[in-house]
């Protein structure tokens, strides 16, 4: 949501709420009492306020075009996004995330070449319908895949397996070839062997978040290691780790 906020010159204020062609109509008239400026404010995302503006901005400005009003001539209209001094240092935001210990798995991709990279953005989204996500920067060398494929995997690594973690996260290899064995699944999706869990995804949604796109997947396939005492390899204060069970 946004609002436009009118203030005059003894600094008195009134907020406004409402479209864009709503709230112009009642600024024209603060407009004609002597109001002065005119701020945007929005709440998160602060792109509704900047929305807001570039809509109503240019009603009023057509309006005292035709008005020709003296007063007018020195009101001003700023667009200001409420929380902008708000937002966490980051330096800060990065050694809070430090704190969070995350499962580590690796996505694939089909494609020419397929692509596949390790992350730990992986989570549950919905029980009904089963949905799924994880997040991945469009700079990332295995987005073009993901962008245009169908189906994707998530394989859950294994405590042992940190050096298939090492290997999705390394730059500049051919990251299938220095793994070594792998297999084709539904549509061509990279399958890895061994792994805690493997689930085969449908996408159904991208979403553009910050530099990052949300993927969301409904899983259609998918399997588990027998054997319930393996634990998952994990990423904790910038190294990997393992789950210790309590007796």
């Amino acid at each position: 949501m946004a609002t436009a906020r009118a203030g005059g010159a003894r600094g008195n204020s009134t907020v406004l709420v409402g479209s864009p062609e709503t709230v112009a109509r009642v600024l024209l008239d603060y407009v004609d009492l002597g109001v002065t400026t005119i701020l945007i404010r929005g709440y998160d995302p602060v792109d509704d306020a900047v929305d807001y503006g570039r809509h109503l901005i240019p009603l009023v400005r057509q309006e005292l075009a035709h008005r020709s009003l003296v007063a007018a001539q020195g009101t001003t209209m700023t667009v200001t996004p409420l929380h902008q001094d708000r937002a966490v240092d980051a330096d800060l935001f990065r050694a809070l995330l430090r704190r969070h210990a995350a499962a580590v798995v690796v996505i694939t991709a089909p494609g020419e070449p397929p692509a596949g990279f390790t992350a730990t953005s992986f989570t549950s989204v919905s029980l009904d319908p089963p949905l799924v996500s994880f997040c991945l920067a469009k700079t990332a060398s295995a987005w073009p895949a993901v962008e245009s494929a169908s189906t994707i995997a998530v394989h859950v690594l294994t405590l042992e397996q940190e050096h298939v973690a090492r290997t999705f996260a390394t730059r500049g290899i051919d990251r299938f070839a220095a793994h070594g064995t792998w297999r084709p699944g539904p549509d061509g999706v990279p399958l890895l062997d061994g792994v805690l869990a493997r689930i085969v995804c449908r996408v159904t949604q991208r979403v553009e978040a910050g530099d990052h796109t949300i993927v969301l997947a409904a899983p259609e396939l998918g399997e588990h290691h027998e054997d319930t005492t393996v634990t998952p390899l994990v990423y904790h204060d910038g190294t990997y780790a393992h789950l210790q069970r309590s007796a």
